[in-house]
């Protein structure tokens, strides 16, 4: 006589038709963490040093530029005081520790200014050219006015003039287009070019209101290279 099983003793409950694979899951994960053990806790232990890495680097950075701040406003303090000497060695030791933050920019003017009032444009030519190669923030454009003013005093006056029409054709402020467009200006006519004198002052007139104060002089310089021959040159302003 055949015996019949229980159709219900074949069919799972509910609960474990749902729990099984969950259950499966588990066990696999298990064993899969289990086999790389070693190399997850690896890679939590670099990716916790990166991260502490990381924020000691910033915040390194952040006391750098800090103690390099207060140590610029230290050593304006030694510019001020009049002592040649002592102001440079303290702007060479600064530079030397602090030269490559923002700060450093900073320091670089005061040295400049420095050689350029002692008589020595050589070295504030030196000390600018790097400053002064990207035109890109005010800083830049500090830099790269005294240079041009350091090449005059250099008797470099071609240099000069081709970096004053740099700083007005890339200068956004209008105090700085005019101030280059006027030194560029007198320099050409200085040498004898009407010509190109005329054509820097002529984007001068057209960058100042009629009111303007300044106005009647640069129209005044204006008329005055154009009475002139090119190979004439016209004293300075």
């Amino acid at each position: 006589m055949t015996q019949h099983r229980n159709p219900a003793a074949r069919r799972k409950h509910p609960e474990e038709s749902i729990e099984d694979p969950f259950v499966a899951r588990t066990l696999e994960g298990w064993l899969w963490a289990r086999r790389h053990f070693r190399g997850l806790v690896s890679g939590v232990l670099g990716l916790a040093l990166l991260i502490a890495g990381t924020l000691y680097y910033r915040n390194y950075r952040h006391s750098f530029r800090l103690q390099a701040a207060q140590e610029l406003e230290r050593v304006q303090q030694a510019v001020a005081s009049g002592d040649i000497q002592v102001a440079n060695n303290e702007l060479q030791t600064y530079l030397s520790r602090f030269g490559d933050t923002r700060y450093g920019h900073e320091a670089r003017l005061l040295l400049a200014e420095l050689h350029l009032h002692t008589g020595d444009p050589q070295k504030a030519i030196a000390t600018l050219e790097d400053a002064a190669e990207e035109l890109d923030d005010p800083i830049s454009f500090q830099a790269a006015s005294l240079l041009a003013t350091a090449y005059e005093n250099a008797g470099r006056p071609d240099d000069a003039e081709r970096l004053y029409v740099q700083i007005a054709d890339k200068a956004r402020l209008d105090f700085q287009i005019r101030d280059a467009l006027a030194a560029a200006a007198r320099l050409r006519a200085n040498k004898g070019d009407r010509a190109g004198a005329r054509q820097l002052y002529d984007r001068l007139l057209a960058l100042i209101p009629q009111d303007d104060p300044q106005r009647p002089v640069f129209l005044l310089r204006h008329a005055e290279v154009a009475a002139r021959p090119d190979t004439q040159a016209t004293p300075n302003p």
